[in-house]
């Protein structure tokens, strides 16, 4: 509800990255559709549950002031999971872009949001990942207000607050 009616910053994301990768894992809300709601099972939560939420695809961790006996309790709760295999998720490539495409979201609002781009495969780890973090830091990072885009943008053209490039997801 929040993402259709008030964040347009956040709907104009969500909708770049859902065109980005239409056909593909990375194609879906992350908060999720009501279409997903409307079409989910009860067994199909279970059998998800079943899978992902054993002990050998659990990491936990602990911080803060929780009682003595909290871990040994937890731990031992913990025991009642299944075994579980842990998985190597095989994810494919994004789909080439064939030619530029518009979407316009007309809704009635004052405010106007722009994303635009296109999927890169480099990940954390990847020879070109430090290169393109210094192109990104240097073109703008979230919420940074001494970055390229942000001089050129909102300084010398006078548009909104906020100007920034990213290479991975950023919620």
């Amino acid at each position: 509800t929040d993402l259709r009616s008030s964040n347009d910053e956040e709907l104009a994301k969500e909708v770049l990255y859902a065109k980005l990768y239409e056909g593909h894992p990375y194609g879906s809300l992350n908060l999720g559709a009501l279409a997903d709601l409307e079409s989910i099972t009860l067994e199909e939560v279970k059998a998800f549950y079943r899978q992902h939420y054993t002990r050998n695809t659990l990491t936990l961790g602990l911080a803060g002031d929780y009682g003595a006996d909290y871990e040994a309790d937890l731990l031992a709760a913990l025991q009642a999971l299944p075994m579980g295999e842990p998985r190597q998720w095989a994810i494919p490539e994004a789909l080439p872009l064939k030619q530029r495409q518009l979407t316009i979201i007309d809704k009635p609002s004052t405010s106007v949001a722009v994303s635009f781009g296109f999927p890169i495969s480099v990940k954390r780890g990847d020879p070109d990942w430090v290169a393109l973090w210094l192109v990104r830091s240097w073109l703008g990072e979230h919420r940074s207000f001494n970055s390229h885009l942000f001089k050129r943008i909102r300084e010398l053209r006078g548009m909104n607050y906020g100007d920034y490039a990213y290479i991975e997801y950023f919620p």
